[in-house]
Order: structure tokens, then sequence, then C-alpha cells
């Protein structure tokens, strides 16, 4: 239900002023958010650079680790795989009847287009769905 010309549903509440302070809030929030980013991206930045300078002396004296009394440098592997293949990867998968190499998750924006157009099969097998309403304030146009 949409109530547009009434902007006082009782004595207490008024929808404009809680609508204004959404608005309010939200921009602070975003101005916020601005600045921090631009701080956080020169921090990253100086950080990036002494790691940089940590590693090549690491590699340069063979070592692993470097213990000081402000703290320890670790130098540590990191590995992340990416498919770039999935059809020869699923067939791998098959081969071995292993299917635990992929995180377990549903792709929220395929899976909501699936049942948009299979509304009548209901939900899949295995699958639960939570929906809850929430507030959501526009600037007037």
């Amino acid at each position: 239900m949409q109530i547009e010309a009434a902007t006082e549903v009782d004595d207490e509440f008024r929808a404009e002023d809680y609508a204004a302070a959404i608005l309010g809030l939200r921009g602070e929030r975003e101005r916020l958010l601005a600045a921090f980013e631009i701080q956080d991206v020169a921090l990253k930045e100086q950080m990036r650079e002494l790691e940089v300078r940590m590693l090549e002396e690491c590699n340069k004296i063979g070592a692993d680790s470097i213990k000081t009394a402000a703290g320890t440098i670790i130098r540590q592997l990191s590995e992340r795989f990416n498919c770039i293949d999935w059809e020869n990867f699923r067939q791998f998968e098959d081969e071995n009847r292993d299917y635990d190499f992929r995180e377990r998750r549903i792709a929220q924006g395929n899976m909501k287009g699936y049942l948009s157009t299979h509304q009548q099969d209901g939900l899949p097998p295995g699958l639960d769905v939570m929906r809850e309403y929430k507030i959501v304030v526009r600037k007037p146009s």
C-alpha cells in the first residue's frame, strides 16, 4: 500500500520527518565514508611499499621470518585458485567423483531469475529462502 499525499500518519509519527532524517544520516555516512576511503587508499599504498621492501629483504637474505623487537616479519606464500575452463573442470570433478573443490553458495541473481520463470515449480529441492521487508527511502524527484 502506497500513501503519497499523507505526510502525517498519527500524532507522533511524521513520515516526512523520518524520511528527511534517513536521507540526512545517509548523506553524512556517505561523506564520512568518502573521506575515510581517500585516507585509506594512502595508508594502503604506504603499507604496500613497506611490504615490497620487506619481501625484497627476506628474499635477499633467504629468510622466511625476521624477528624484531617491534614484531616478526613473516614471508608467506599465498595461493588462490581460479577456474579458466569450467567445462574441463566439471569433467575433472565427475571423473574423480569429488565435488568439494568449489565453495557452496547460491548465485542470488541467477536463482532469482530462475524462480521468476518457474514460480509454479516452487523452490528446488534442498533450497530455502529467507524474505524480509525493509525500508528504503529515496530522495524526492
